[in-house]
């Protein structure tokens, strides 16, 4: 499996949970390169679990939100209030899971969602999920 995150894409990822997790007085551990981004502790905790994607523009522009597909199904698989964070030029967009999609029938069904094929970096092709 390949991986596309640069060294500067993970340093705007640490700064995007750090940022988040001291808002609300959090903290967090994480996880291996191919799994989600995070796990988020409160008082040692384990209270959910976290994506993050950059996002090269600032929130005003960052509208549609994308993620691809394969990330929500791993996030809804993890049974563990899953959160999605955006890391934006000037700041951070973050919404549970659970107000994005819901699920029905065995399907996630987005609320607002918009599903494209995307061509993405160096064969990278994925179905996305933008909100």
């Amino acid at each position: 499996m390949k991986k596309f995150e640069s060294k500067k894409d993970l340093e705007r990822e640490e700064l995007a949970i750090n940022f988040f997790c001291n808002q609300f007085n959090l903290t967090y551990q994480k996880l291996d390169e191919f799994d989600i981004d995070y796990n988020i502790f409160k008082d040692g905790k384990h209270i959910a679990n976290v994506e993050v994607k950059g996002r090269l523009k600032t929130i005003a522009e960052s509208y549609p939100l994308p993620i691809a597909v394969r990330k929500i199904l791993k996030l809804a698989d993890s049974n563990s209030n899953p959160i999605i964070i955006w890391s934006c030029d000037d700041g951070i967009i973050f919404a549970k899971l659970k107000s994005l999609v819901t699920e029905a029938s065995g399907c996630l069904l987005s609320k607002h969602c918009i599903l494209e094929y995307r061509q993405g970096r160096q064969g990278n092709e994925t179905r996305q999920g933008f909100y």
